[in-house]
C-alpha cells in the first residue's frame, strides 16, 4: 500500500513472532516497517484502525544488544520523538496562519497607553476570535493551501534506502573476496545483534554465506589472518529454534553448509547466533550466544554500493 511518500508498506494478516516477521520481510525484499515521523505514523494508524482495531503489529523497533535503549531495526536509527518537522501539522499550521490577524491587533494593543484603547483592541481581538463563519471560511482556505504546498513538498520525497549507501571509511576496507559482494572483515568486537547494526549503519549486511566457494573466499583471509578468532554471520534461528536462516537475506540455510561436527547444538538452552568458530580447527559454523563479542563479517552487494 502506498500509504506514505516514499514508501510502500504490506499489512499483514498473519501472525509470526517479531523474529520471523522479520525473516518474511527481508525474504520478500522488505524490512518490518520504521516509522520516522507523526504523518507517517497516522497514515498507518488511519489503515489498521479501520481494519482491526484489536489487533497488534509489529514494527522493526527493538533494543536487541542495546538494553533500554531503542532502534529501528530496519534503518538503524534510534527511536525518539516523532518528527512533525518532515511534513506538517496541518492543523496547527492552519491554526497558526489564522492567529496572524490577531497577533497584529495583540501587537497593537502592547503600544496602547489609554485604558479606553486598550477595551477597544481587546474588544476587537474578542471579535477576531469570534468571528463566526467568515472566520471558518479563511481558514479553511488557508488549510486547502497549506494542504497543497504540503503536497508539492512530498512529491519530491526521495524514497527510503534503508542505509544501502556504504560509508566512506568502511568502504576503503571492502575487499572483493567473491564476485557479486564485497566484505567487511572486523577488527572490532561486538555481540551479534551490535554487529548486525554497524553492518546496516553502513549499509551492509552481516554476510550470509550461500556457496562453498564463497565459503572458502572469506575462510582464505581470515584463517591466514587470524585463526584464533571468531567472526559472526548473519545466521539465526530466532523465532524457529533449531531452524538456522540467514536474516541479512531471509533465506534458510539449505544447499551448502558448513557447521563444525555435533554443531549447531543450542549448549545451554540458548545459542541462536551462527559465527565461523575459532575452537574449530577448520573455522568451521557453530551457533553461539549472541550476547558476547566477536569479530564479525559484513557484506554487500556491488550493485548498491
Amino acid at each position: 500500500m502506498p500509504l506514505f511518500p516514499g514508501s510502500k508498506y504490506y499489512i499483514s494478516k498473519e501472525k509470526m513472532s517479531w523474529h520471523l516477521a522479520g525473516k518474511f520481510c527481508k525474504s520478500n525484499g522488505m524490512e518490518l516497517a520504521s516509522i520516522e515521523t507523526e504523518a507517517e505514523n497516522n497514515a498507518l494508524l488511519d489503515v489498521i484502525d479501520d481494519e482491526n482495531t484489536k489487533e497488534f503489529y509489529w514494527l522493526s523497533g527493538s533494543d536487541l544488544g542495546s538494553e533500554g535503549t531503542f532502534y529501528w531495526a530496519g534503518t538503524v536509527e534510534e527511536l525518539g520523538t516523532l518528527s512533525p518537522s518532515s511534513n506538517c501539522d496541518v492543523a496547527a499550521l492552519g491554526k497558526a496562519l489564522c492567529d496572524q490577524r490577531i497577533e497584529v491587533v495583540e501587537e497593537k494593543l502592547k503600544g496602547v497607553t489609554t485604558l479606553m484603547n486598550q477595551k477597544l483592541c481587546e474588544f476587537q481581538i474578542k471579535a477576531l476570535r469570534e468571528s463566526g463563519e467568515q472566520q471558518k471560511q479563511i481558514c479553511e482556505y488557508r488549510i486547502k493551501e497549506a494542504n497543497q504546498q504540503i503536497s508539492n513538498a512530498l512529491k519530491t520525497t526521495q524514497p527510503r534506502t534503508y542505509g544501502r549507501t556504504v560509508s566512506e571509511h568502511v568502504a576503503s576496507n571492502l575487499m572483493p573476496l567473491f564476485p557479486g559482494s564485497k566484505y567487511y572483515i572486523s577488527k572490532e568486537k561486538m555481540s551479534w545483534h551490535l554487529a548486525s547494526t554497524f553492518c546496516k549503519s553502513n549499509g551492509m549486511e552481516l554476510a550470509s554465506i550461500e556457496t562453498e566457494a564463497e565459503n572458502n573466499a572469506i575462510l582464505g583471509v581470515i584463517g591466514n589472518e587470524n585463526p584464533k578468532e571468531s567472526y559472526w554471520l548473519s545466521g539465526s534461528d530466532y523465532g524457529s529454534e533449531g531452524t538456522f536462516y540467514w536474516t541479512g537475506t531471509g533465506l534458510k540455510i539449505s544447499g551448502f553448509t558448513y557447521f563444525e561436527r555435533r554443531q549447531p547444538d543450542n549448549y545451554g538452552g540458548n545459542e541462536h547466533c551462527l559465527q565461523f568458530w575459532s575452537a574449530s580447527s577448520t573455522l568451521a559454523w557453530n551457533d553461539h550466544h549472541c550476547h558476547l563479542k566477536f569479530r564479525f563479517i559484513c557484506e554487500v552487494i556491488e550493485n548498491v554500493l
